[in-house]
């Protein structure tokens, strides 16, 4: 009985939302905790918010060989990155729109899904405070602060939960939300503003929208269509 429930569930359509730059509005915060850190090394600082945009990257130890931060420094660098963030991060706001879409993909029938490569207790503690986890159905991080893969977190999610992949899409801010996506199977939409410039996105060649209202409307619209594709009929 309760295996039936499951699979019934999990024919909803699903979106699996970032956190980081995609729901929260913490780029432009993010650019300065680095800058302290380069200010810290000596090292030249990241000039604006459109440069940080062009060279902000995944595995995030390739980022910071780009702004000048060795190997070296790296463990040392990004505990004092983490430390500066968490001590004052209550001061980013969730981004404009993304209210209205939480609500619209309640609305619209869609389990809803948070998969962040940030630490999974500090998720936990974001998402309460600024009301979005009663959106989500399930909250997937990573156990460390590295801010690696999240793929193989993903791939586990969908084979535990029966996610038939024609189901699901990623809405994210940088081309890892893309490459996680493809891993996984399911569609990806992009949304400018975040960690990563429309010219980097747009080379993951996935849809690239500038709000985040109009990309949870195209992640519906995609799920749909595959579904049709594939003959999936949910009732």
């Amino acid at each position: 009985m309760n295996r039936n429930i499951v699979k019934k569930k999990e024919k909803r359509p699903v979106v699996f939302w970032d956190w980081n730059g995609t729901l929260l509005d913490d780029a432009v915060y993010a650019m300065n905790i680095m800058n302290g850190v380069l200010r810290d090394r000596g090292l030249p600082l990241i000039p604006d918010i459109e440069y940080y945009r062009s060279v902000f990257c995944f595995p995030v130890e390739d980022y910071y060989a780009k702004v000048g931060i060795t190997e070296e420094h790296f463990f040392v660098d990004g505990h004092a990155w983490m430390d500066s963030y968490v001590s004052t991060e209550e001061q980013c706001p969730l981004r404009e729109g993304a209210a209205a879409a939480l609500a619209y993909l309640k609305e619209n029938g869609c389990g809803q899904v948070m998969l962040s490569a940030s630490k999974t207790d500090f998720l936990e503690k974001q998402t309460t405070e600024r009301g979005v986890k009663p959106y989500m159905e399930h909250i997937l991080g990573l156990s460390h602060i590295w801010a690696t893969s999240k793929v193989s977190i993903g791939m586990e999610y969908m084979e535990h939960e029966e996610l038939e992949p024609a189901h699901g899409c990623i809405i994210g801010d940088t081309l890892h939300d893309a490459q996680v996506a493809e891993k996984m199977g399911i569609r990806c939409v992009l949304v400018t503003g975040g960690h990563q410039n429309r010219e980097t996105l747009e080379t993951a060649g996935v849809p690239v929208e500038d709000d985040i209202l109009s990309a949870a409307k195209t992640a519906f619209e995609l799920i749909k269509m595959k579904e049709q594709e594939n003959g999936i009929c949910n009732t």
